[in-house]
């Protein structure tokens, strides 16, 4: 039996307003379709005389951006719609980028305990989704090793970020601690909102 590979799809270009475009790559991860790249530049090619402005950026929809990508999904079916109480997409986005930081290279212990809480809660919105494998996925996602993911999962564990599951399940919770740490970084998104 011949494995199909579908093709990557095509890049997909959204106006973000008259002067900004943001265009997307994809990639596919075992059934279903990733944003894998995001640029954001000017409509025409000539820097914008405002600049690249966080009101800008905040018209970034994740959600139409794949809606794009999967014309055959019905309208509105992916649109983002951040609450409070799972900290919205827009931050799970940002909390991924921190956890980034992790194998950029050292860092402050308060950054590196940021840092570890976001791959943590990474680690929990792919169990909380029913992934089977979720340390396979985010090796994946981050581009590094099962082994590397899964030991960050224990450290944040043996800092007293994340909970264990009970034996043979995956999964935990966020500790105050870790649940500390991420809303540090929620307040700093929003200090940042407020100066712009």
């Amino acid at each position: 039996m011949a494995v199909v590979r579908r093709p990557r799809p095509e890049p997909v270009t959204l106006p973000l307003d008259e002067d900004w475009e943001v265009v997307a790559t994809f990639a596919r991860a075992p059934g279903r379709l990733v944003i894998e790249s995001l640029l954001v530049r000017p409509i025409d090619g000539l820097p914008s005389l405002s600049g690249l402005t966080s009101e800008v950026l905040r018209k970034v929809s994740l959600g139409r951006i794949l809606q794009a990508a999967n014309p055959g999904l019905p309208a509105g079916a992916l649109e983002e719609d951040p609450s409070d109480e799972d900290l919205g997409k827009a931050t799970r986005v940002l909390l991924r980028m921190i956890a980034q930081q992790l194998h950029r290279g050292p860092g402050s212990a308060e950054a590196n305990a940021r840092a570890l809480a976001a791959f943590a809660q990474a680690y929990l919105d792919l169990t909380e989704a029913g992934e089977r494998h979720p340390i396979a996925a985010l090796a994946e996602e981050f581009g590094i090793s099962s082994g590397t993911a899964a030991q960050r999962i224990k450290t944040a564990r043996s800092r007293g970020l994340l909970t264990s599951p009970e034996p043979g399940r995956v999964g935990g919770e966020l500790t105050q601690a870790g649940r500390q740490l991420l809303q540090d970084v929620q307040d700093m998104r929003n200090r940042g909102q407020e100066k712009s």
